[in-house]
């Protein structure tokens, strides 16, 4: 995968030891941690470091690539994206964050198209898919905005702080892809 993808108004680039503190303020918000399967709260200190140094490594293992999603114009650390690559598979599962104080303003959108489109550019992948709570049907809007259809509901199927949650998945098909996005391209640079 690319190391740095550019949109309108966004910079996606690799997560750096760097990033900690940032990543613990961002995902130190009960809010993101309410709405992911693995963001832990409370955030304490270390978990960010952990974190970076496995996602470090699962870059270099051609695992899952995850970016920190950033302002261009500040270079200000917005959230996060990533894509599980599961060769065997032929897929890409997207996952992200975007920072409460930055919701609604379609950074998250911009951020999952771009990593689609690239996804589908440069791995050999028949499908991307997603997966958010039932509690968190924005989640669902962004993936349908991405062209992503439901595929289906596991109910009841994790626990989240002692409740039990639906996961519902969607998908976007290699074919699909073409046909929906045709300009979905990056900004050039």
């Amino acid at each position: 995968m690319e190391q740095i993808i550019k949109t309108a108004r966004l910079t996606l680039r690799p997560l750096e030891l760097l990033d900690a503190s940032r990543v613990m303020e961002l995902a130190g918000d009960e809010r993101i941690a309410a709405t992911t399967l693995h963001v832990p709260h409370p955030y304490l200190p270390g978990m960010a470091e952990d974190w970076i140094k496995d996602c470090i490594k699962a870059w270099e293992e051609n695992l899952r690539f995850t970016y920190a999603i950033c302002e261009s114009l500040c270079d200000l650390m917005i959230g996060v994206c990533s894509l599980a690559y599961h060769n065997q598979h032929k897929t890409a599962e997207l996952a992200y964050w975007i920072g409460s104080a930055y919701w609604n303003k379609g950074y998250g959108t911009e951020a999952g198209r771009v990593l689609v489109l690239h996804a589908f550019e440069t791995l050999d992948i028949n499908k991307v898919y997603a997966a958010h709570f039932g509690s968190n049907p924005a989640s669902g809007r962004l993936m349908q905005k991405l062209g992503m259809r439901e595929e289906g509901v596991l109910r009841k199927h994790v626990m989240k702080w002692g409740h039990s949650e639906d996961l519902i998945y969607y998908g976007l098909l290699r074919d699909e892809f073409g046909i929906r996005h045709e300009s979905a391209r990056p900004a050039s640079n």
